[in-house]
């Protein structure tokens, strides 16, 4: 085999590798998102241990909503306290201003 073929053999398979990561690099920074709970994307349990340590954990509260739903829609309290492990309640007002029912669904998003 001469230089040649072995230089574009070469550059083939870096090609192939390229387009491999390529395709891989999404469900990757999924998974990764996942683990970490970076991106927004947030651990989740599916019980709890008991343990309620002594260190605390400040939750801020925010509400947003398309101005075409002609409502309003705000947290009771701006923000909680609570110590990790802790359950708290939280209550939100949603006021609809139109003279028809109005259906809206409540997503989270997380911040560090």
């Amino acid at each position: 085999m001469n230089r040649n073929s072995r230089t574009v053999l070469g550059l083939v398979g870096v090609l192939a590798c390229m387009g491999a990561l390529t395709a891989a690099a999404v469900p990757l920074y999924d998974m990764f998102c996942r683990v970490t709970g970076y991106g927004g994307t947030p651990n989740t349990a599916t019980e709890t241990t008991g343990v309620v340590l002594d260190e605390t954990e400040r939750v801020r509260f925010d509400a947003n909503s398309v101005s075409s739903m002609n409502w309003s829609f705000r947290p009771m309290q701006r923000d909680v306290t609570v110590r990790i492990g802790e359950e708290a309640l939280v209550f939100y007002e949603a006021i609809n201003h139109s003279d028809h029912p109005v259906t809206g669904r409540a997503i989270y998003n997380v911040t560090p």
